[in-house]
């Protein structure tokens, strides 16, 4: 009876295949279909065993899952459930033992086991930095599931507790899945997943970050802040808790422009690029290899600083590593810009000597002009002109701490395919090098936050089809040959048309006086329309009239054109501790004039005038200067807070007609 059993079940263990599937409702199937395992105990019973595959479950565990209150014939009513299992199973499927009972599956059949040895698999690729391997066993491994484990059936706590568990496997497969997309670029797609995760877990801090990042990228910096006081709002209601301390960090990298944050695919490593660009092969000496080669435009990191760059220009960490490309993908948020693309992009694909043709193209603006969106727009159009790839750097040029000419160099000798240890010592040495690889070649090379000509001197290459996309906060009048575009206050229109980007059209169009008086609060800078925007974005409830009436006092319109990190007093900050010392008593004194004065400036010291001027600080207009509007508002809230000038003004203190510390032709030929 025995063998004829074993015959029938047609394997050497007395069972034949039959797959099991538990991650969702309790399916069992064989090649003729479906094997109806009939009565609530039986199936329950089944179940218990295949949450332990291979291992004994004690009666005593069993009698707890079947039944709250076990009757007397508890352990007998189990043994005639394992006989109606093995007549349905196999004979040998479920194996008795002393203390209990365990059930047998072959690889392959039980989705449980399938779906541990993709998730190891999984994780195992994310360590070894393995993007693309670890997003298609993570994706195989969380399509397996159908639902709650064993949906509908009822049963102990002892099972349930290790049905909790194999949901918090699961969810720890969807976060490293969504990792891995990360790395992969895949942001447009992940918006629906993380949203969906969400919806099941509001109170999971991870996913509301990577939600954050992942529009972050988008350029979508305004959403990913809302997002940020979505979850703040559901922590503090639901457990009286803020934020934890990495998803506010991820919210200050994004106000700040950050280009790496927390949770996001910042331990995948990046693939390395190809040994040798198209162009021309590597001179004879230089070793090529991994992360060799022109950083190519598909190679651009992404990253913060898009979205801060649309306000104000922020420019993000300058990073490190082998590869070139440190600037952000194109982001939104670029309005009213159009003449300047317009002139950026005809330059740089004109001949240097025909009519409105340069090599050079350096965007300068005051801080929070919006120069980074600018030219990162400019570079991802001019992109396909520039078939030997792109080089990118942030030079912090407006930090405390520039970086050196000879760090930059050295990045991008590597991306050229020079190692470390083969570069030469000196900044003219490996100029040199730089300017011959270069030489053939027709690469855009993109330099953000420059500091003035001296650092970026050497950056230039030499003669030939090579451009160069430059912006900082200064112009660049002392090198030959550069083509300027100033990046100004945005017109009133279009300012405007910001706001309404930011806070919704509908939203604007309800209150179009508040929105008005917003942006003329704002003088037009971008940096101060995207925190106005952003603020009024993640407080939907606020009236426009709320914020418009505290922008109208000028006593505190710079505190209230802050979130975060972000503000545009420390803009002006920055800018403002640049200046010479003299520079500064000048701004302070032109800044007790009323707005609509012009600043005279007869007798001044040579040079200050053309420092202010290049500085983006002083612009000159009919009859004068005038401050930018809102660097009047700091230097003026500097001079009442008791900063003095360093010395008394040699003309005295500002007079009616204006503040004498210079000549407008002095300026005009400086600056």
């Amino acid at each position: 009876m025995r063998c004829a059993a074993i015959r029938q079940c047609g394997t050497s263990q007395g069972s034949r295949f039959v797959q099991f599937r538990i991650l969702g409702p309790l399916e069992v199937r064989s090649a003729e279909g479906t094997v109806e395992i009939r009565g609530v105990k039986r199936r329950a019973l089944l179940a218990a065993l295949l949450l332990h595959p291979g291992q004994v479950v004690s009666v005593n565990r069993l009698v707890e899952t079947l039944w709250e209150e076990a009757p007397r014939s508890a352990a007998s009513n189990i043994r005639t459930y394992v006989a109606d299992l093995r007549a349905s199973l196999g004979a040998l499927r479920v194996v008795s033992h002393s203390s209990g009972y365990l059930i047998r599956v072959e690889p392959g059949e039980l989705d449980l086991l399938l779906f541990e040895t993709l998730a190891d698999k999984g994780r195992q690729a994310a360590k070894d930095g393995d993007a693309p391997a670890a997003a298609i066993t993570l994706e195989r491994a969380a399509g397996l599931w159908r639902g709650e484990p064993l949906a509908g059936m009822e049963l102990g706590a002892w099972a349930q507790a290790r049905i909790t568990l194999l949901d918090d496997l699961r969810w720890g497969v969807l976060s490293a899945l969504v990792e891995a997309e990360m790395a992969l670029g895949r942001y447009e797609e992940l918006i629906v997943r993380l949203r969906r995760m969400l919806e099941e877990r509001p109170l999971c801090e991870r996913t509301w970050a990577q939600l954050m990042v992942a529009l972050y990228h988008l350029g979508r910096k305004a959403e990913a802040l809302v997002a940020f006081a979505q979850a703040r709002e559901i922590l503090t209601r639901e457990l009286g808790l803020e934020p934890c301390p990495e998803l506010r960090e991820v919210q200050r990298g994004i106000l700040a422009g950050r280009k790496a944050l927390p949770w996001s695919s910042h331990h995948y490593t990046p693939p390395p690029s190809p040994a040798t660009p198209p162009g021309r092969p590597l001179p004879h000496g230089v070793a090529g290899g991994a992360g060799a080669g022109v950083a190519s435009r598909a190679g651009v990191a992404s990253g913060g600083g898009g979205a801060s760059a649309a306000a104000g220009g922020a420019s993000g960490d300058s990073g490190g590593g082998r590869r070139a490309c440190h600037l952000s993908p194109v982001v939104a948020g670029l309005v009213g810009r159009a003449a300047e693309l317009g002139e950026i992009t005809g330059a740089l694909t004109r001949p240097p000597g025909a009519p409105g043709g340069a090599a050079v193209v350096a965007l300068s603006g005051s801080p929070g002009a919006g120069k980074t969106v600018l030219l990162l727009r400019a570079a991802h159009e001019l992109a396909p002109r520039f078939a030997d790839g792109r080089l990118d750097q942030v030079l912090c040029g407006s930090t405390a701490h520039p970086k050196p000419v000879s760090a930059v160099l050295a990045e991008f000798l590597c991306s050229l395919g020079v190692p470390p240890r083969r570069q030469p010592a000196g900044v003219e040495d490996r100029a040199a090098l730089y300017r011959s690889l270069l030489a053939g070649r027709r690469v855009l090379i993109v330099l953000d936050d420059v500091e003035d000509g001296a650092q970026l001197r050497p950056l230039l290459p030499g003669p030939g089809a090579c451009r160069v996309l430059a912006a900082g906060r200064t112009r660049l009048t002392s090198l030959d040959g550069v083509r300027p575009v100033r990046v100004g206050p945005l017109a009133e229109e279009s300012a405007i048309e910001l706001l309404g980007d930011l806070i919704g059209d509908d939203r604007a169009d309800r209150e179009p006086g508040e929105v008005r008086r917003i942006a003329a609060a704002c003088a037009g800078l971008p940096l101060a329309l995207w925190i106005a925007g952003t603020r009024l974005a993640v407080r939907p409830s606020w009236p426009l009239a709320r914020l418009a009436e505290r922008l109208a006092d000028e006593s505190v319109r710079l505190k209230e054109l802050a979130i975060g990190e972000l503000s545009v007093q420390a803009a002006f900050a920055a800018g403002y501790a640049k200046l010479s010392p003299l520079a500064r008593r000048v701004s302070w004194l032109a800044g007790s004039l009323p707005p609509e004065q012009p600043v005279v400036l007869p007798g001044s010291p040579d040079g200050v005038v053309a420092e202010l001027v290049q500085a983006n600080l002083l612009v000159p207009v009919e009859g004068g200067y005038r401050l930018d509007d809102l660097f009047r508002l700091y230097v003026r809230g500097r001079a009442e807070t008791g900063e003095p000038p360093d010395r008394p003004h040699p003309g005295g203190r500002p007079t009616a007609v204006g503040a004498a510390v210079g000549s407008r032709g002095e300026a005009d030929g400086d600056a």
